[in-house]
């Protein structure tokens, strides 16, 4: 029975993963195109939470970032402790 249900698990997790690998490509285009939206409105490289300066690495690996490198450690969990009060 534990089997089964370990089988169950690992078989719905890895249909999730298909599905979001499937929409990379459409999610990832339309990134490109709000960042060139950005670009032409003045708006590109500022973070989207904070609106300070993106700082060139992460846009030059990633063009379309929209969170400066902190605001992307507290979403990402890294950074909750830092700014715990």
């Amino acid at each position: 029975m534990k089997t089964d249900n370990r089988r169950e698990t690992y078989n719905y997790h890895n249909h999730l993963n298909v599905i979001e690998m499937e929409s990379l490509p459409g999610r990832t285009i339309k990134q490109v195109g709000d960042a060139l939206e950005k670009i032409a409105g003045g708006g590109y490289g500022f973070c989207s939470e904070c609106h300070i300066t993106i700082q060139p690495d992460p846009l030059r690996t990633m063009p379309f970032a929209t969170l400066c490198r902190d605001c992307q450690d507290y979403l990402d969990g890294k950074g909750r402790e830092k700014y715990r009060l």
